[in-house]
């Protein structure tokens, strides 16, 4: 169902917007007559104050109508769809807090099973290295200390390719879903400010940022003095007219 009339029916014209035109209209002629200030003389400036007055207020009324239709909307809106969205985002919320609890379990599991292969691996390349270096002074037996040089040092490196092949990262993967692991990311702490900021006081990201703080401060005490004798040395106080 909708308030559009159909065809032969007229709708007056909406009073906020023919305002908003005429006045348009007004300043158009205005501007025809007057649009460079060749013409203009002190009673061209009142109409000129006039028109500007009257085109902002007929502005502000239709604007004020705009926003109040963007609330009323809004309303209906959130009536609608707020109570079914806060619910799902609730339940969403919930499958959140224990999936990411099973990744942290499963990423402490992950990490302590890489570490067992990775200290494995170590500890059987330094065997290997023992055996070898005594299969070289075996005079007794060198072809038995050579092969068991041999199958120690393949033990090695078969527990160091177990060891570089193991996950290193918890997944959620599998019938058909995305796969989903903890989000990794890097971040940066400021622990010793002077020592951070002779290594950045170079940097444009900091030579802009300490400009915009300090044109902010020179504002700021500029609106506060109201006296250019007060400026400190490179800065200027002045008034702006407008």
């Amino acid at each position: 169902m909708t308030d559009t009339p159909g065809p032969g029916h007229n709708l007056p014209p909406d009073p906020l917007i023919a305002a908003v035109e005429a006045e348009s209209d007004a300043v158009t002629r205005f501007l025809k007559d007057h649009g460079t200030l060749d013409t203009w003389d002190a009673d061209t400036a009142v109409r000129c104050q006039a028109l500007f007055t009257d085109v902002t207020k007929a502005c502000e009324a239709l604007d004020r109508r705009r926003l109040q239709e963007g609330r009323d909307f809004k309303a209906l809106q959130d009536k609608k769809y707020s109570p079914p969205l806060m619910l799902g985002t609730a339940a969403k919320a919930a499958l959140d807090r224990l999936r990411k609890g099973w990744l942290q379990r499963e990423q402490e599991r992950v990490q302590r099973e890489a570490a067992a292969a990775a200290e494995r691996a170590k500890k059987l390349a330094d065997e290997a290295a023992k055996i070898v270096a005594k299969a070289a002074q075996n005079k007794k037996d060198p072809l038995g200390a050579q092969l068991a040089a041999q199958e120690a040092e393949q033990r090695a490196r078969e527990a160091q390719a177990e060891a570089e092949a193991a996950p290193t990262r918890a997944q959620i993967k599998g019938g058909g879903v995305r796969t989903t692991s903890l989000a990794v990311r890097w971040d940066g702490e400021i622990t010793d400010f002077k020592k951070a900021y002779a290594h950045y006081r170079s940097h444009p990201v900091v030579i802009q940022a300490v400009k915009d703080a300090m044109q902010r401060l020179a504002k700021m005490e500029a609106t506060a003095t109201k006296d250019p004798n007060l400026a400190p040395p490179g800065v200027r106080y002045f008034t702006v007219v407008g």
